[in-house]
C-alpha cells in the first residue's frame, strides 16, 4: 500500500519507518490480507541454497480500481529489488536468504478467509524440448504439425526503444526490427539456438525450463502518444511487441511472462539482438495478456486499455507468490 513500516531501532512508524516504493507508484492498493502455507513435495530452484524449503505467499489485494495484474506482481517483486528480502523483514537465524521465485494468479477462495490448496494443485508440467527438425521449422516461420489444436495465450509486450537520433522515424524501423525479433527471439521462446554473428548458435535458457512454449507469433506495432518509462534513455520510442504463444499445454501466465522477462536477463536486449546503429536501447518494460486476434493466425491491433481485467471497484486481485 506504500505506507511505511517499521524496522528494528526505530520507535515511530511514521518519521521513523522505511517505506519501500515503486519507481512510479499508483497507490492502487489499499490493503491486503496474507497468509503463508507450506508447499510439501515441491523443491526449491535450482539457483535456491540449499537447505531450501518452498512455501506460497498468498495475497488478498483489496484495491481502489482496475489495475493491471503484471503491474500488481511487478510491485510484489518490488519489495526485494532494492535490497535482500531477508534484511527487508529485519531477521536473522535460522534464516539466510528469502527470494520471491515466482507470481502466479490466485484463486478466490469461498470464504472470507483464504482456503487451502493442495500441492498438485502447482505441480508444473514439464514438456519434451523441441527436435531439431522443430527448431528449423519455427527459424523460417512455418507452422508446426499439430499447431492449430493447441492452447493459445497473447500478450502484448511494451517495449522502450532508444535510438541515437532524435530525427529518425520509429515506424520505418519497424519492419527490419521485427524481423531480427523473429529471427532470434521467437526460437529462445521455444528454447531453440538462434544464429548469431560469425556462425555461433546461442540458446536462452530458463533456470528450469519446461518447454511449454512450441510456437509463437510475433508482430510489432508502434504507440503513438504513449511515452517511455521514466528510466529509459532518451531519445526513446514506445512500440508494443504482440505475441502469439502456441502452447503444448495449459500454464500461467505470470510464467510465460517470466519466459519474455528471461530474453533480458543475461545481457541487454538490443545485444542480444544483434543490433548497433541507430538502436541504442531496447528494454522490456511491461508485459499484460493480450486480446485474441479477429483473423486467425494474425496478430489484431489493441487499444492502451487492452489487458485490463474488468472488475468493479468493490472486487479484489488474488496473488499467489512462490516463495
Amino acid at each position: 500500500s506504500e505506507c511505511p513500516f517499521e524496522e528494528p531501532g526505530t520507535r515511530k512508524l511514521l518519521r521513523g519507518g522505511r517505506e519501500l516504493g515503486s519507481d512510479n507508484p499508483k497507490y492502487s492498493i489499499a490493503n491486503t490480507v496474507l497468509e503463508l502455507q507450506d508447499r510439501p513435495g515441491v523443491q526449491c530452484n535450482d539457483a535456491s541454497i540449499q537447505p531450501c524449503h518452498r512455501i506460497v505467499m498468498k495475497l488478498e489485494l483489496f484495491l481502489k480500481g482496475v489495475e493491471y495484474v503484471s503491474t500488481l506482481m511487478n510491485m510484489v517483486y518490488d519489495v526485494g529489488l532494492k535490497r535482500p528480502v531477508v534484511v527487508t523483514l529485519g531477521v536473522g537465524a535460522p534464516y539466510t536468504v528469502i527470494d520471491f521465485v515466482a507470481i502466479n494468479s490466485g484463486t478466490r477462495p469461498p470464504a472470507a478467509t483464504l482456503a487451502p490448496t493442495t500441492s498438485e494443485e502447482f505441480l508444473p508440467l514439464v514438456y519434451d524440448p523441441p527436435t531439431p527438425q522443430d527448431c528449423e521449422s519455427i527459424a523460417i516461420g512455418l507452422n508446426l504439425e499439430g499447431q492449430d489444436e493447441m492452447v493459445v495465450e497473447f500478450l502484448d509486450v511494451e517495449v522502450d526503444v532508444t535510438l541515437d537520433s532524435d530525427t529518425l522515424d520509429i515506424v520505418s524501423l519497424l519492419p527490419s526490427l521485427e524481423g531480427v525479433m523473429k529471427e532470434r527471439l521467437v526460437p529462445a521462446l521455444s528454447h531453440c539456438p538462434f544464429q548469431e554473428e560469425g556462425n555461433r548458435r546461442r540458446r536462452l535458457e530458463s533456470e528450469n525450463p519446461k518447454y511449454v512454449v512450441a510456437n509463437t507469433f510475433l508482430r510489432l506495432e508502434d504507440r503513438p502518444g504513449v511515452s517511455c518509462s521514466a528510466r529509459s534513455p532518451q531519445p526513446c520510442h514506445r512500440i508494443v511487441m504482440k505475441l502469439q504463444l502456441f502452447l503444448k499445454g495449459h500454464e500461467y501466465v505470470s510464467t510465460l511472462m517470466n519466459l519474455v522477462y528471461d530474453l533480458r536477463k543475461d545481457r541487454p536486449v538490443v545485444e542480444t539482438l544483434g543490433l548497433g546503429s541507430p538502436y541504442t536501447a531496447i528494454d522490456f518494460v511491461a508485459i499484460n495478456s493480450g486480446t485474441p486476434p479477429s483473423i486467425p493466425n494474425t496478430i489484431a491491433p489493441t487499444t492502451i486499455d487492452s489487458g485490463i481485467e474488468t472488475t468493479t471497484k468493490d472486487e479484489q486481485t488474488f496473488l499467489e507468490d512462490g516463495v
